[in-house]
């Protein structure tokens, strides 16, 4: 595989305006109108996606590759979350159970300031009892995901590939809940000794390279683009379309 140019925390940051204004521009219809939901969740979604792609280029530009992982996996939370309500002819329900799920979960977590969210929550399930009943078997199923499923199970859904972005996700975990840690400071030997102490906590600048998220960023907004039949292009293509994803870990 060749070794690709990296891209600086500078020209991610350019392509992320770029993007953040074109999201801005995609037409809403009005309330009540077939498709509101969706693109209002749609382009919310993508909200938090350059939020995060923001602070994962500060986390590289820092020369702390790994611990950026973490805030790549959100982006991936987003990402697989588009492809399935943009996949599905059914997006419009599954946008509000996207929001079903979250004001039940703000809710549960936050009950002392939540009584307009409860009212928002029960006007909404009364308005699409088809959304409603889809949301409350999705609940019995998975409460730790909207559409009841796992994450790898999404990601076979809307991938006929999946192991490269489960791969991808995987990496993003161990970033986010520090599992491997007690593996990764330390060099192994064969009979199952510790050889010695790695110090992994100084920050390298040998490797700031936001191309991860540059690839993830750009791939998320051409698939939303393509739906809404808006102009894709942005500034200037920072990575190639047909490039795998390659997560920072340096592992």
């Amino acid at each position: 595989m060749p070794i690709l140019p990296p891209v600086s925390p500078s020209d991610f940051r350019d392509e992320m305006s770029a993007i953040a204004q074109k999201v801005e521009n995609i037409p809403e219809p009005g309330a009540g109108a077939p498709g509101h939901d969706l693109v209002i969740v749609v382009k919310s979604l993508m909200r938090g996606m350059l939020m995060q792609a923001r602070a994962f280029a500060a986390v590289i530009e820092a020369g702390l590759a790994w611990p950026a992982g973490s805030n790549l996996r959100c982006m991936l939370d987003v990402h697989i979350d588009l492809r399935v309500l943009l996949s599905s002819e059914h997006g419009e329900r599954l946008a509000r159970q996207v929001v079903l799920d979250a004001m039940r979960d703000m809710a549960e977590e936050y009950p002392e300031g939540a009584q307009l969210i409860l009212e928002a929550f029960e006007a909404l399930r009364r308005q699409d009892p088809a959304a409603a009943a889809e949301f409350e078997r999705a609940l019995k199923d998975n409460r730790g995901h909207w559409s009841g499923k796992s994450r790898r199970k999404l990601i076979a859904i809307v991938d006929d590939e999946p192991s490269e972005l489960q791969r991808q996700y995987k990496g993003g975990s161990w970033s986010t809940h520090m599992v491997i840690e007690p593996v990764l400071d330390y060099s192994w030997l064969a009979d199952g000794g510790r050889a010695r102490e790695q110090d992994r906590s100084k920050p390298d600048f040998t490797h700031v390279n936001c191309r991860a998220g540059a690839r993830l960023l750009q791939d998320t907004w051409h698939r939303v683009a393509e739906y809404f039949r808006v102009p894709a292009y942005t500034l200037r293509l920072l990575v190639n379309p047909g490039e795998a994803m390659i997560f920072p870990s340096g592992l």
